[in-house]
């Protein structure tokens, strides 16, 4: 399938996020999460087996100040800075061109607050979507 100018959208928490769609590996509907066993790397704090791999896995929810009680047990597998990676998402809502969304600047208030996550905001059918990116969250988390 052609990746240019087409884009995944999920949600956690019902707040609906959007990626470019080239690093998606992908969809995982049911994974069972597990433990991750290397205490010197604290930002990845969970893991979950991937073709015969275990690969790291992020609940990006408390980093963006979610609520987080509940288990989630979907994924979505990417290739970030060349190693594979899965982020654990509520739902994948489905894969969309370019141009079904319409770009706009994130609103002041979600810049001051949420820069480093949020790069742009993204309107599908009226419903803004927070554009992101797989290097930067994974980076992000490991600051904070």
């Amino acid at each position: 399938m052609e990746t240019a100018d087409r884009y995944l959208v999920f949600r956690l928490e019902e707040i609906g996020f959007v990626l470019h769609l080239e690093p998606l590996q992908e969809i995982l509907e049911e994974v069972s999460i597990e433990p991750h066993q290397e205490p010197d790397i604290a930002e990845i704090t969970m893991a979950l087996q991937y073709r015969g791999k275990r690969i790291p896995a992020f609940d990006f929810r408390p980093s963006l100040d979610m609520a987080s009680e509940n288990a989630l047990t979907s994924a979505i597998v990417l290739c970030v800075g060349g190693e594979l990676k899965a982020f654990l998402v509520e739902a994948v809502e489905g894969i969309f061109k370019g141009g079904d969304l319409i770009k706009m600047e994130l609103p002041p208030l979600l810049v001051e607050r949420t820069r480093p996550w949020f790069e742009q905001l993204l309107l599908k059918n009226g419903e803004p979507l927070v554009l992101c990116t797989p290097e930067r969250w994974v980076k992000e988390l490991a600051r904070s």
